[in-house]
C-alpha cells in the first residue's frame, strides 16, 4: 500500500471515531442503584463536587451539570461546589422562567457574542446560577426544550446565550460557535436552523446508552478509559425522574436530553466532509 494511500486511510479511520457519540461524550445519571445507597435525589452538593473531583482525576475534557443551582442551600456544600469547579471546566444550566425566576445577572463572558440575534425563547427572569458558581464555570447555557426542536440560541434580559445542547458540542470539538444564516457552524460541521435560530430535530434511532452509576463514580468504580478525553454529562434518570411524552414512548427528561444532544452530534458530524483520498504518486519516467 503506497504511504499516501495509507495516511488518507487514517484520516477517514479518524474521521469516523469522530462521529461516535461514546467517544466524545460520557453519561452519568443518578439512578436506582444511586438512590437506594445514597437516599432520594437531590443531594448536598458537597456530594456534586466529589463527583466532578473524581472526574478531574479520571482526566475528563469537561463536565455539564444537569442540574439547577438557583438558590442557595448549605453554605459548606455551596463552597465545595465552586471550589470543585475550578479544576475542571464545568458547564451549568439554566432556564427562563417568568413566575418563579429571578433577574440575577450573568456575566457578560457567558454570552453569544455582543450582538442580538434571533431567538424564539425570550425572557427578563430565570433560573440562573449562583453568583458564586458563577464565578467558577466555565460556561452557562439555557435548556428551554422538551423535546427535538431545540432553540440553540436564547436571549435573557436583552443579551443572546447558547442552548446546552451547543454547549455540549461546543466542549467536545473544543470550537466556538458562530452564528451565520440558515445555520450555526461549530468547527467544520454545521446544524441547520430556522430563521430564530432554532434547530428541528428528530427522535431517529435512539443511543444505546448505558450510563454510568452516579454512585460507581463516587466510589472510584468507574475505569479512566470510560471518561477519559469525554465531556462528561451528570443528571439523574431513576424511577423516581419525571418523564416527557415522545414518538418512542415515555422518557426521563435528563434522558430525552442525552438523546436529543445524540441527534445534534450525529447532524453535526454528517456536515462535515472527510477527506478526499489522496492521489498515488505517478511512477518514475524511465524514458
Amino acid at each position: 500500500m503506497r504511504v499516501h494511500t495509507f495516511i488518507a486511510l487514517l484520516l477517514l479511520a479518524a474521521h469516523a471515531r469522530a462521529g461516535d457519540f461514546g467517544s466524545d461524550f460520557a453519561v452519568v445519571m443518578i439512578d436506582d442503584a444511586t438512590e437506594t445507597k445514597l437516599g432520594p435525589f437531590p443531594y448536598d452538593r458537597a456530594i456534586y463536587a466529589k463527583a466532578i473531583d473524581a472526574c478531574a482525576r479520571l482526566k475528563a475534557k469537561a463536565v455539564v451539570l444537569k442540574f439547577f443551582f438557583d438558590l442557595p442551600k448549605s453554605a459548606d456544600g455551596d463552597a465545595a461546589l465552586a471550589a470543585a469547579m475550578k479544576k475542571i471546566p464545568v458547564a451549568l444550566q439554566a432556564r427562563l422562567e417568568p413566575t418563579e425566576g429571578t433577574a440575577q445577572s450573568i456575566p457578560p463572558r457567558f454570552r453569544f457574542g455582543d450582538k442580538p440575534l434571533p431567538a424564539a425563547e425570550r425572557g427578563e427572569l430565570g433560573w440562573i446560577p449562583l453568583p458564586a458558581l458563577l464565578d467558577s464555570a466555565a460556561a452557562v447555557a439555557f435548556v428551554d426544550f422538551d423535546g427535538p426542536v431545540i432553540p440553540l440560541v436564547e436571549e435573557y434580559r436583552g443579551a443572546p446565550y447558547k442552548s446546552l445542547v451547543l454547549c455540549c458540542l461546543e466542549m467536545t470539538t473544543g470550537a466556538q460557535a458562530r452564528v451565520e444564516p440558515g445555520k450555526i457552524f461549530v468547527g467544520q460541521g454545521w446544524l441547520p436552523v430556522d430563521g430564530k435560530n432554532v434547530f428541528h430535530s428528530e427522535l431517529g434511532q435512539l443511543e444505546p446508552l448505558q450510563p454510568i452509576s452516579f454512585a460507581s463514580l463516587l466510589a472510584g468504580d468507574v475505569k479512566p478509559e470510560a471518561v477519559a478525553g469525554r465531556v462528561v454529562i451528570i443528571g439523574w434518570d431513576s424511577q423516581r425522574t419525571d418523564t416527557l411524552p415522545t414518538k418512542l414512548g415515555p422518557m426521563g427528561i435528563h434522558r430525552l436530553f442525552v438523546q436529543c444532544l445524540v441527534f445534534a452530534h450525529r447532524q453535526l458530524n454528517a456536515s462535515q466532509q472527510p477527506p478526499a483520498p489522496a492521489r498515488a504518486a505517478p511512477p518514475p519516467r524511465t524514458g
